[in-house]
């Protein structure tokens, strides 16, 4: 069977439709919109994945402290929901490889179909290992973004607290020098009094 030619532009149009209609976005369901080669949507889903931790990345630095945090909170819940969700579906192939072997067990008597069936069972098992990859490297790439926002975060809140004990000491150094005006201009009026 021949496969679709899925270019960029095409796979970025099905994830803006699909993000409108609420759909989950993985590797799977995006070739249900395409078709294509699953590498090539793997692929094109990491370029986007990246395209689009850059723009948040240039959003972020204009974000305030607390919606920096809460949006820091967010990013942990989305990649523990993520972690879960590739072990679910590594779990579901381990148990459809699981059931091949089982039918396979009972159909050994027809070579044909014995031979068949272990062709299915090696493409199943080198998807689930290509999706197993994949699945690790997002989450570590995820990992990485959350650690490097907090950093960030620390960072931002350790520049503002430098700027507060600045600004506390300015204000300290204004206040003590006003005060010494003060008193230098008290006495040049006692000054001119006396003189009278």
């Amino acid at each position: 069977m021949r496969q679709v030619l899925v270019t960029y532009d095409t796979f970025c149009q099905a994830i803006q439709s699909m993000q409108t209609q609420s759909e989950k976005i993985s590797v799977r369901t995006i070739l249900s919109h395409t078709g294509g080669s699953f590498s090539k949507i793997a692929e094109f889903l990491k370029r986007w994945l990246a395209e689009q931790a850059h723009a948040q990345s240039q959003v972020d630095r204009e974000l305030s402290p607390n919606l920096r945090q809460a949006i820091l909170v967010e990013i942990g819940k989305a990649v523990a929901d993520t972690k879960t969700s590739y072990e679910t579906q590594l779990n579901q192939a381990n148990e459809q490889l699981e059931e091949a072997h089982e039918a396979l067990a009972k159909q050994e008597k027809n070579s044909e179909e014995y031979e068949q069936k272990i062709d299915q069972i090696n493409q199943q098992l080198a998807i689930a290992n290509q999706l197993q990859t994949q699945q690790m490297e997002k989450i570590q790439w995820l990992e990485k973004k959350l650690e490097q926002s907090i950093q960030a975060q620390h960072e931002a809140d350790k520049k503002a607290a430098i700027s507060e004990t600045r600004y506390a000491e300015l204000e300290k150094q204004f206040n003590k020098q006003e005060k010494k005006n003060g008193s230098i201009r008290g006495e040049k009026q006692d000054k001119v009094c006396n003189s009278r």
